[in-house]
């Protein structure tokens, strides 16, 4: 066992941080401040992120919300709510309007706008009219 001093300021940029390496390493988003905290209570003896804290994310820059399996999911969810209208709109019009709300929440579906259009084909469709 290691006996480790640390004198450190931790940041909300560290905390933001800290959250996106749990992410890419496979914990859930929802899951990922769970496990953070967790961290802090077993390893500094502190509550890193305080209960009603909510963690901003970093828009303009963000790989969170710019990797094309982010955005996919998120289509995924999106296509999962609005399925009741692909009949009426049609599925160019479904897919293109699914990609300019998710860019209006902020993720770059026109840089990956082929991940909105991998989504639906991935969409188990139960649809009687909607023929491929």
């Amino acid at each position: 066992m290691k006996n480790i001093n640390i004198n450190t300021t931790i940041t909300d940029e560290n905390i933001n941080r800290a959250l996106r390496v749990l992410e890419d390493n496979g914990i859930d988003t929802d899951e990922t401040e769970i496990v953070l905290q967790a961290i802090g209570y077993a390893l500094l003896d502190t509550e890193l992120i305080e209960e009603d804290e909510e963690i901003e994310e970093e828009n303009d820059d963000d790989m969170y919300n710019n990797s094309p399996e982010y955005i996919h999911d998120a289509a995924v969810d999106w296509m999962n709510e609005h399925a009741d209208f692909l009949n009426d709109i049609g599925q160019d019009n479904f897919i293109k309007r699914c990609a300019e709300e998710l860019a209006e929440e902020g993720y770059n579906t026109e840089e990956y706008y082929w991940a909105v259009e991998e989504a639906f084909d991935d969409m188990d469709w139960d649809c009687p009219e909607y023929d491929d």
